[in-house]
């Protein structure tokens, strides 16, 4: 496989600033997830507590991946495969 032109480098303070969003989104999940499961774990939560916990962690998580995302093109701003 040929070598590719890395491109210009990240801008240091827009990866920062991903990374940081990153943390916050990654501890918002942490939450929500330690949420739904302690929740599914009360013997006296309705299942409507629990599916609507769930649904928010299951929310968070895809966050997570938004953010990740975005953290990776800030790394690599010019790079079509990330």
């Amino acid at each position: 496989m040929p070598a590719r032109d890395p491109g210009p480098p990240p801008d240091p303070a827009a990866v920062a600033a991903a990374r940081a969003r990153l943390e916050e989104v990654v501890e918002v999940f942490r939450r929500a997830a330690e949420r739904a499961v302690a929740t599914a774990a009360d013997p006296r939560a309705l299942p409507m507590g629990i599916t609507e916990t769930r649904h928010h962690a299951t929310f968070a998580l895809a966050a997570v991946g938004a953010a990740f995302k975005a953290a990776l093109k800030a790394a690599r701003p010019d790079d079509p495969h990330v």
